[in-house]
C-alpha cells in the first residue's frame, strides 16, 4: 500500500466517522427536541402544587392527580414517566390554604389544555386533553367538600 493509498482510506474513514457522528448528534437532538417537554413539565409542577394541598376531599385530589399522570402517559413515548407515591392529605394547612392550592391547580390545567388544543406536538393528545378534564372535574369537586 503506497502512501497516497493510506492517506486516501485514512481521508475517508474520517470523514465516515465524521458523518456518522453527526447522523448520532441528529438522532439524540430529534430525540430531545420533544414538542410536548414543556407541557409535561408544567403537568409535573401541576401535580406539586397539588401535593402541597394538605386536605384528602374525599380523594377527589388524588383522582386528579392520577388523570394528571395518565395525561403525561398520552404525552410521553412509553417507559419514560416516573410517578411518586400520592399521599393523602393530613389536614394540617388551613382549609383556606389548601383550597388555593387546588384553585391554582385548577387554572395551571386550564392553561395546559388550551395549549395542547392549539399547538402541533406528538403522542395521545386527544386522550391528554381528556385526563386534563378529568382532573379538573375532580379538583371542581373537591373544592365543593368540606
Amino acid at each position: 500500500m503506497t502512501y497516497k493509498s493510506t492517506l486516501i482510506t485514512v481521508l475517508c474513514s474520517g470523514m465516515f466517522l465524521a458523518a456518522s457522528s453527526s447522523a448520532d448528534a441528529q438522532k439524540g437532538a430529534k430525540k430531545a427536541q420533544n414538542p410536548n417537554a414543556p407541557i409535561v413539565s408544567q403537568l409535573h409542577m401541576t401535580v406539586a402544587v397539588l401535593k402541597q394541598a394538605d386536605h384528602d376531599y374525599n380523594g377527589h385530589r388524588v383522582k386528579a392527580i392520577r388523570h394528571i399522570h395518565t395525561a403525561v402517559k398520552a404525552l410521553v413515548p412509553a417507559g419514560k414517566h416516573a410517578h411518586g407515591k400520592i399521599a393523602s392529605g393530613t389536614g394540617k394547612l388551613e382549609q383556606s390554604v389548601s383550597d388555593a392550592f387546588l384553585q391554582q391547580a385548577i387554572q395551571q390545567l386550564t392553561t395546559i389544555q388550551t395549549t395542547l388544543a392549539n399547538t402541533p406536538g406528538f403522542g395521545n393528545r386527544p386522550m391528554a386533553v381528556m385526563a386534563i378534564q378529568g382532573a379538573i372535574a375532580e379538583l371542581q369537586t373537591a373544592l365543593k367538600i368540606r
